[in-house]
């Protein structure tokens, strides 16, 4: 009897309070949050008005909210106000998404649209927002991701989930690969050619970067190359357009800045372009996205994947001829590529 009373008692408590938060707007219910309470200190801070204004406003909002640690670890510069509002503007959605109606993967608009920080066509920056019944909700920015320790925290105007770190603006590509630590040789080969600035202040851009152990399979054959050469490869890289690893799909092709088709091939878990293995995806940049890749891409390497992509969609393995083909094909790009190796103008180390 008395452990009836006390389990019929906790949840009177806790539909108590579930009813009092959805009486609060957001920014009550940060307020009055002890886990929330610097959140809630820099949203109504100076500078910030129109944060606090949109927390009390009507919605409905979804805010990711860094819970005190999260807030403490990030080590802020409080007097970069222009920064720290486009901070604060990341963490919110305009739109009430509750836990239960996450997807897998989706990569839902924020409210930062600061053009010094997002150069994405005068959309908003993206979360990328991942849900697993085994691994909880997770939300990726950049190299970086916090997990969500409190879901559903229902408010007036919206829902609250707290997170544990605070969610920073994604950095220019170039600053993104440096800080992955994994893309040196590529982040060279761009400076080299005079590319990093492009793939910097282009908007809207997808790229497919392979990382060091991608450079190190060319052996001796990365020795040299002409700028020409070496920049017509690398745009082969890049697509003027955004794509998340859920817009991809078998046998669909896009256009590179180079010229050249980029091939889609999945095969179970396995997703390649023209014929790299994709062995990271969705790393979000300032103006779109990083899909890492295992393979440096040559000119005529689609039609690799467009087989791949064929036997995947019949459920069968391609014809020997076709399969010949494509071995062929691939053999005589990287043979061109060979002998781009002759002319020592440029060394990829």
């Amino acid at each position: 009897m008395r452990t009836s009373f006390i389990i019929a008692s906790s949840l009177l408590v806790a539909t108590y309070a579930s009813a009092q938060n959805a009486n609060q707007t957001i920014l009550e219910l940060a307020a009055g949050n002890a886990n929330l309470s610097s959140l809630a200190g820099l949203a109504t801070g100076k500078g910030f008005e129109s944060v606090a204004e949109l927390l009390k406003g009507d919605g409905p909002y979804t805010v990711f909210a860094p819970n005190n640690d999260a807030i403490k670890a990030a080590n802020l510069n409080t007097s970069d106000t222009d920064y720290l509002l486009s901070v604060l503007q990341y963490h919110v959605i305009k739109s009430a998404i509750p836990s239960s109606a996450l997807k897998p993967l989706q990569f839902p608009e924020t409210l930062l649209t600061n053009q010094t920080l997002v150069n994405l066509d005068g959309k908003g920056q993206v979360l990328g927002i991942s849900s697993d019944n085994a691994t909880g909700v997770s939300v990726s920015f950049g190299t970086d991701a916090a997990k969500v320790v409190t879901a559903d925290v229902t408010a007036s105007n919206g829902v609250v989930h707290i997170v544990d770190k605070l969610l920073l603006p994604p950095k220019k590509p170039s600053e993104t690969a440096v800080a992955a630590g994994t893309f040196s040789k590529l982040v060279e080969a761009l400076n080299k050619v005079n590319l990093t600035n492009t793939i910097d202040t282009t908007k809207t851009l997808t790229i497919f970067a392979p990382n060091d152990d991608a450079f190190a399979k060319l052996g001796d054959k990365a020795a040299s190359l002409t700028p020409e050469q070496l920049k017509d490869i690398l745009s082969l890289h890049v697509v003027p357009s955004v794509a998340y690893s859920t817009d991809v799909k078998s046998g669909e092709s896009v256009e590179s800045l180079q010229g050249g088709k980029l091939v889609f091939a999945i095969n179970g878990q396995d997703v390649s372009v023209n014929g790299a293995k994709i062995v990271k995806t969705d790393i979000l940049t300032s103006n779109g996205v990083i899909h890492v890749i295992d393979t440096v891409l040559v000119p005529g390497s689609e039609n690799n994947t467009a087989a791949k992509a064929a036997a995947g969609a019949s459920g069968t393995n391609t014809t020997a001829a076709t399969a010949s083909s494509s071995t062929k094909t691939y053999a005589s790009a990287l043979t061109a590529l060979a002998a781009f190796m002759a002319v020592s103008l440029l060394v990829i180390a």
